[in-house]
């Protein structure tokens, strides 16, 4: 996903969910089950949006891009099923 030139950046991200105590604490799940992510996105302006989930292991240096659809007004989701033990870590950007 590309920037704008001018470096301005018009989409606002809330309400990251799942997470556990503000992200301060891991998320626990099973190898290969489905993690649902949703977020708040809005726009300043009548711009279109356009959201990705991204993760990752911890340590790995690429991150996995998901497309996220629009589910109701200003909600997005994808999902993603970690395929190996350990941490990972997730982002949503828009």
């Amino acid at each position: 996903m590309e920037l704008p030139q001018d470096g301005r950046r018009r989409a606002f991200i809330e309400h990251v969910r799942p997470q556990v105590d503000c992200g301060r604490a891991a998320l626990k799940r099973v190898i290969g089950e489905t993690i649902e992510v949703r977020a708040d996105v809005i726009a300043e302006g009548h711009e279109l949006i356009a959201c990705v989930l991204l993760h990752a292991p911890v340590g790995d240096e690429s991150w996995v891009t998901v497309p996220m659809m629009s589910s109701e007004e200003d909600v997005w989701q994808a999902s993603f099923a970690p395929a190996k033990l350990g941490r990972h870590r997730y982002t949503v950007a828009a």
